[in-house]
Parts: structure tokens; C-alpha cells; sequence
């Protein structure tokens, strides 16, 4: 993809009333009413034989490009949106908007998160965790998106990263992909090294896990590994969680369900059956023995139970947000407003990476 897509700014912006060219859901922008939120085959969705309009915007943020700027609008809810929106870049007047097909990525639930890539799509969390242990829950509320066919709506499709690239040729102007081989983190925030390898992944504060994944390519998040951060003794470690390609994993998703990965098991008196592990997780407290067929898999497809199947610790408790200080080398890691830990980032003999944090 040309490079030609050049950030304005980097920064996640609310949306507010006053901005240049704002509009509200329900808004008739050129052909399209702004905020109606659309099934897989790009139809009105249908809750309870109605349509929706998306309360309110979640997320936006605004890139200029050769081709004309744009602003990229996510609606946060169990049936989530992504607009486009056309703007003059002059005055930043809207001047078309449109929504997005989602279909290739299986719909989005709860897009709550977009950060710009140094080659100029716009990376997209699903910021609301998606148990697989229930599928039956998460099909009652995604069906809409299927037009009511609850046997497509799979919770293994959601929480991996979405990525939205922006095309400057042909009738199509933009397409959405997943990234499977971030893992299924359901990030609330990430950071983008120069390198346009390594990332670093938070949630929405829920596990305060620090993920670290590190593509095999510069410009493409489609292969590599994923860890987990953690602090032990005072000194930084990596838990390898998995690596994989979105092919591989995307061939996987065809035979995944929770039990494939994790056996269950109720307690007995209160203690877990033998074979068993108590895990205490995002998802609750639960005894669970690890499967060996997809073992190596599990990490990525369920990184919160896997990491607490090991033992692995958190890094902070509640660390929600990620600031990359390129003048000074460091990684800022947030709970809220607070400043959790100001990490150095520097070579590190085990990895090929030159941004691996290097000390506390």
C-alpha cells in the first residue's frame, strides 16, 4: 500500500459538538444516514424487527490523504459500526459518509479502540471480552448482525484486532481484516513501534496484562508472536503466549470451541478435581485442564484464561492505556491519568526487536 496516507494526528479524539464538519447519528450525509447501523449484507440490522441508530460515536479519528481526508467513526454496542466519512479539506465540512463492510471480519462487537499504523490503516479493538465458554449468550446478541441466524454468530471470531486499510484505487475504497495472529486480547489500547513490528497491547483496564507481539515484517501485522509482560523479582519477563499467521489461525477458527481448548470441570467441595487447575480470570473463577490438541493454540485464542492457567501475574493492576515517547525511548503505560511505569525501550539479545522494554 502506498504511503501516501499521512497521519494528522495520532491521537484517539471524542467527538464534540464544536469539531469541524461534526455530525450526530441519524444525519443525512450525502447518500447515507450517518450512524444506522447495518447487517453483513449491508441492510438496515433488525432488533426486534426495527432498525437502529448507534446512540452516540464512540470513537473518531481524522487522516488526510491524497485521495481526500477522511474521518473514521466507530459506534461502541453488542452490534458495533464503523462510518467513513468524506470530508472537505478546507473547511472540514462532511461531505459524504458511508458504512463499512464488516462482513469480512465477521461484524464487530464493542469497537471501542483505533490507533493509526505507520503504513496508515487504523488498527481496531473490540474492547468488551466475548466468552467463548458461551456461545449461546453471545449469538442471542449478535444475531442481528446475521439478519436473526444465530448459528453464524461464532464468539472466536471477536477480540482479535480488526484492521481497516484504506484504498486510493479501484471502486472499493477500504476493507477490513483481522490480525489472528495478534491474539484474541480484545485490546482496549495499543502502541505501534517506529519499526512497524512490535506492538505493545493493553485491555480496558480488566486483566492488567501487557502484551508484546512482534511481527515476523515490517508493515504487517499478518504473522508472528505473541508474549505476555510481566514484572517477577523486579525484573521484566516474557511469557510466550503463541505465534501463528492469519492463515493458520483463520484455518483454525473452523474447528475451535471452548472445549477443544480447555476441559471443564464443576468443584467439588470447593476445591477443583484432580487434573483439574483453579483459574481465576476475567471470566470468573472456573476448573480447567488445558487440551493437548489445540494446546499450542491456546494462548492466542484465549490469552486471559491461558495466562491465568500458568500462573502468569499481571503487570499493573488496571493499566488501560499505552504512550510510545519516541524522543525519549520509552513506553508510557497508563491506569486512567496516572503514569504506571515509564519504561526504557532498547535492544534485547532474545528478541529482534529494538523496542523491548529494558528495565523498571
Amino acid at each position: 500500500m502506498k504511503r501516501s496516507i499521512q497521519l494528522i494526528s495520532a491521537c484517539i479524539l471524542a467527538l464534540a459538538a464544536a469539531a469541524a464538519g461534526a455530525v450526530e447519528p441519524g444525519d443525512v450525509v450525502g447518500r447515507h444516514i450517518f450512524g444506522l447501523a447495518t447487517d453483513y449484507q449491508g441492510d438496515p440490522a433488525q432488533f426486534e424487527g426495527r432498525s437502529r441508530v448507534f446512540e452516540s460515536v464512540a470513537v473518531e479519528t481524522r487522516i488526510e490523504r491524497e485521495a481526500g481526508d477522511l474521518r473514521v467513526s466507530l459506534f461502541d454496542a453488542d452490534v458495533g459500526g464503523l462510518y467513513l466519512t468524506d470530508l472537505d479539506p478546507g473547511t472540514g465540512e462532511a461531505l459524504d459518509t458511508r458504512p463499512v463492510d464488516l462482513a469480512p471480519a465477521g461484524g464487530l462487537s464493542a469497537p471501542g479502540m483505533a490507533r493509526i499504523a505507520p503504513w496508515g490503516s487504523v488498527l481496531i479493538g473490540e474492547t468488551r471480552p466475548v466468552d467463548g465458554r458461551d456461545p449461546a449468550g453471545f449469538a442471542e446478541r449478535f444475531a442481528p448482525y446475521f439478519k436473526g441466524k444465530v448459528d453464524m454468530a461464532d464468539p472466536y471470531h471477536h477480540g482479535w484486532p480488526a484492521e481497516l486499510v484504506l484504498l486510493e484505487t479501484g471502486d472499493q475504497r477500504s476493507k477490513v481484516i483481522r490480525d489472528y495472529a495478534m491474539g484474541r486480547v480484545f485490546a482496549g489500547d495499543l502502541a505501534i513501534m517506529p519499526d512497524g513490528r512490535t506492538v505493545y497491547m493493553v485491555d480496558r483496564g480488566l486483566t492488567g496484562h501487557l502484551y508484546l507481539f512482534i511481527a515476523d515484517r515490517a508493515d504487517s501485522l499478518s504473522a508472528g508472536t505473541l508474549y505476555l509482560v510481566g514484572r517477577e523479582g523486579g525484573e521484566v519477563v516474557h511469557h510466550l503466549l503463541g505465534r501463528g499467521s492469519a492463515l493458520a489461525l483463520r484455518m483454525q477458527l473452523r474447528r475451535v470451541d471452548f472445549p477443544a481448548i480447555f476441559a471443564s470441570a464443576e468443584r467439588d467441595g470447593g476445591a477443583c478435581p484432580a487434573d483439574f487447575r483453579p483459574v481465576d480470570s476475567v471470566f470468573g473463577r472456573e476448573c480447567l485442564r488445558l487440551e493437548k490438541r489445540l494446546a499450542r493454540f491456546a494462548g492466542l485464542f484465549e490469552p486471559q484464561r491461558f495466562a491465568a492457567y500458568r500462573g502468569y501475574p499481571a503487570f499493573a493492576a488496571g493499566i488501560d492505556r499505552l504512550d510510545h515517547r519516541a524522543d525519549a525511548g520509552r513506553l508510557v503505560i497508563r491506569a486512567g491519568e496516572e503514569t504506571v511505569v515509564e519504561a526504557d525501550l532498547g535492544a534485547h539479545p532474545d528478541f529482534d526487536s529494538q523496542f523491548i522494554i529494558q528495565g523498571l
